[in-house]
């Protein structure tokens, strides 16, 4: 769950994964997180996001990338969810993200980036879903459950689809090789 004093906005996208090219996906989800956070402010969020993943890319593993943007003054935190079923290739070995947590924070507020990446982990984790049943998910079922792992509105694992086999846990569902 997210500290109370710093409000985050959740913003919950599906299918707004375009043709797969990262360069413009990630100048859309700027501009959807500066309407949100900061309008005059989307190419320093695209700037930002742009230079972290020039640094290293932001691939966690497991079908998840955490691209992020950290901007000095702003009064809130952004978490833009999108989940691509056809994927982003995201790596240059070619690894796919399907689950993408774009995140904007302020640059005076790391803390609040790392407690917003281990919340989300902790989340993925938490669910046991593989990650086509995770993309299977309705909509509805998928927010819910983020948006009480972030905010603590109910108990963060909410989906009630369940892996019938679950593997150890590193993924969620999924099996590791």
């Amino acid at each position: 769950m997210l500290p109370e004093d710093f409000p985050t906005r959740l913003i919950v996208f599906d299918d707004r994964c375009g043709n797969g090219e990262k360069s413009a996906l990630f100048a859309e989800w700027a501009a959807a997180m500066a309407q949100r956070l900061a309008p005059a402010r989307a190419d320093e969020i695209l700037r930002s996001a742009e230079d972290r993943e020039q640094l290293a890319p932001t691939w966690i593993g497991c079908g998840m990338a955490v691209p992020h943007a950290r901007i000095s003054g702003l009064k809130a935190g952004g978490v833009l969810a999108l989940r691509c079923p056809d994927g982003v290739v995201w790596t240059p070995e070619g690894d796919r993200a399907t689950l993408i947590f774009f995140l904007t924070v302020p640059e005076e507020s790391p803390e609040l980036h790392l407690h917003l990446l281990s919340v989300l982990m902790r989340w993925r984790r938490s669910l046991r879903l593989s990650e086509q049943q995770l993309l299977a998910l309705p909509r509805a079922a998928f927010e819910a459950g983020l948006r009480a792992a972030l905010f603590g509105d109910g108990a963060g694992t909410a989906p009630a689809v369940e892996s019938p086999s679950v593997a150890d846990g590193r993924c969620g569902g999924e099996a590791s090789a």
